[in-house]
């Protein structure tokens, strides 16, 4: 089955996105996945309108190269209007991708009109995550039939660099861009509700909560730690930019990671590799009730689930994780064994068996 994917992503970023694509490629069962992205603006031209005119060309140029049985959609919009004017003059099969910000995008203002003519076009859909999945389907209940969910995964070569280590003391870890849904400012908070409330707990002198990643909230985080008392700003690590055996560290040393990432005006999470790579090094995990996270966190299983929006809630989850070593290990083993069903030959697998059908 010849297969041509296209995306206005390039496929060496780092982002999410990107991160899907480039293993879907890598682990696709047949080795036939072709891929057209942005990385020298083959699709995306700056200059006159549309964007999309100059990959309009470049993708009718691919097909007639590739001659693909499936046309796969990185984008509804601006791609999905290049594959639809195509499907009207030539035997096409497209098959769209959503991740969730794509969707709250393509339906918003003018632009669902066209997106409603693009998805009816399609032959079939692939959602990375079940809460994506439920938004489509709201919007048009006859789409359900073509619609299925495929999570993004992760390698089988990072369990390589599991090798947990154990501590007697409490090492919180936040690990990702720092933008405002991921929910650090909330955990930031957490952590001064639970030192009024419970800094006499055996657990709570070695606690320590380290902050991995950059992003346009940083100073904001770090205003609000200014602000705490100068024993919880003590506790609080900074780390910036990390490299990827960097990250692997810090998971392997953290006692337990923290996101409770939240919906923000229809930015959300869509799924969190994160939390997988957490789980697969032995860590139990705190993440927020929203958007795609339950996908990769199930509550009481893999970690807890609270609501993101109050710091209470976060607190109370890492409460009950730090004054619980017991529990701390049997959802840390859970998401380790949770982590390898989600290995990116399995999901690519899912994803070509479903175009066959």
């Amino acid at each position: 089955m010849k297969t041509l994917l296209i995306t206005t992503d390039n496929l060496s970023n780092t982002g999410g996105v990107s991160h899907y694509y480039y293993h879907l490629q890598k682990f696709w069962p047949s080795g036939d996945l072709a891929v057209v992205d942005n990385s020298e603006g083959k699709l995306l031209a700056s200059g006159f309108w549309p964007k999309w005119r100059k990959g309009f060309f470049t993708i009718k140029r691919e097909l007639r190269k590739q001659n693909p049985d499936w046309l796969l959609v990185g984008q509804i919009l601006p791609l999905g209007t290049v594959a639809y004017l195509l499907s009207l003059f030539q035997p096409l099969k497209y098959c769209l991708i959503f991740h969730g910000m794509d969707l709250s995008l393509a339906f918003s203002g003018h632009k669902k009109i066209l997106s409603r003519l693009i998805v009816n076009r399609a032959s079939k859909i692939i959602c990375a995550n079940n809460f994506t999945a439920e938004r489509l389907k709201k919007i048009n209940s006859q789409w359900s039939a073509k619609i299925f969910v495929v999570n993004p995964g992760i390698s089988p070569v990072d369990e390589s660099l599991v090798k947990p280590t154990n501590s007697s003391n409490i090492n919180l870890l936040s690990l990702g861009r720092l933008v405002r849904r991921k929910g650090i400012d909330k955990t930031i908070v957490a952590l001064e509700i639970l030192e009024k409330e419970f800094s006499d707990q055996s657990w709570w002198p070695g606690l320590t909560y380290t902050i991995a990643g950059t992003g346009q909230d940083e100073e904001y985080l770090k205003k609000i730690v200014s602000l705490s008392s100068p024993s919880l700003q003590q506790k609080i690590i900074f780390a910036g930019l990390v490299s990827g055996a960097q990250k692997w560290q810090l998971l392997n040393d953290c006692s337990i990671f923290a996101m409770p990432a939240r919906d923000i005006a229809g930015d959300f999470e869509g799924f969190g590799i994160v939390y997988l790579e957490a789980g697969l090094c032995h860590k139990p995990v705190i993440a927020g009730l929203a958007g795609g996270v339950p996908d990769a966190v199930v509550n009481g299983e893999n970690g807890l689930l609270c609501n993101p929006e109050s710091p209470e809630d976060v607190a109370h989850a890492i409460y009950t994780l730090a004054a619980d070593e017991a529990l701390r290990n049997k959802l840390g083993e859970n998401g380790h064994k949770r982590a390898k069903t989600f290995f990116w030959p399995l999901q690519a697998e899912k994803f070509y068996q479903y175009l066959l059908k």
